[in-house]
């Protein structure tokens, strides 16, 4: 987006830019067409050089509205590529602050998932001696043992697959 940007400004400036470029050089012809058409006119009619210089000084005043009128154009174009700087300044800092939130956010999600992971495992650990226990205390046979530590295995699977879907859901 901030590419598309950047490159609309860049075609627009040009743009406005080659207007101007155009409007001096059409400002330019025009003047010196007029001058021509009042030198002409002043030898076809055999007009004095009072007139001559009255019709000069119009062709020159019509040189000066084009030029004050290019720089108005200029002007324009300058405050143009202004703006668009200015919005694209505060475009990257949008950009910038949106890209902050979504990092702290993620931040957050992994240690949420890490803290779960740490928890199923300490479960899983109490459960296991837990069960330890309770076959000594009570003169548990191995096979007994082997039965107690298949389900504390069997916890441990779930803590572990409920820990993947917590993960997954963060």
């Amino acid at each position: 987006e901030l590419q598309k940007q950047l490159t609309a400004a860049s075609a627009r400036a040009e743009q406005e830019a080659e207007a101007a470029a155009e409007t001096k050089l059409n400002a330019a012809s025009a003047a010196e067409e007029a001058f021509k058409a009042a030198q002409e006119l002043a030898e076809a009619a055999g007009a004095t050089a009072a007139s001559l210089d009255q019709e000069l000084a119009a062709v020159k005043l019509q040189a000066a509205l084009a030029e004050e009128a290019l720089k108005v154009a200029q002007e324009s174009a300058v405050e143009s590529v202004s703006k668009l700087s200015s919005d694209l300044a505060a475009s990257q800092e949008e950009l910038q602050k949106q890209l902050t939130a979504a990092s702290a956010r993620a931040e957050q999600e992994a240690e949420a998932a890490a803290e779960t992971k740490l928890n199923a495992a300490s479960a899983a650990e109490e459960a296991f001696k837990a069960a330890q226990e309770l076959a000594e205390a009570a003169g548990a046979t191995a096979a007994s043992l082997d039965q107690e530590l298949a389900a504390v295995k069997l916890q441990a699977a779930l803590a572990e697959e409920a820990l993947k879907v917590a993960q997954e859901s963060a």
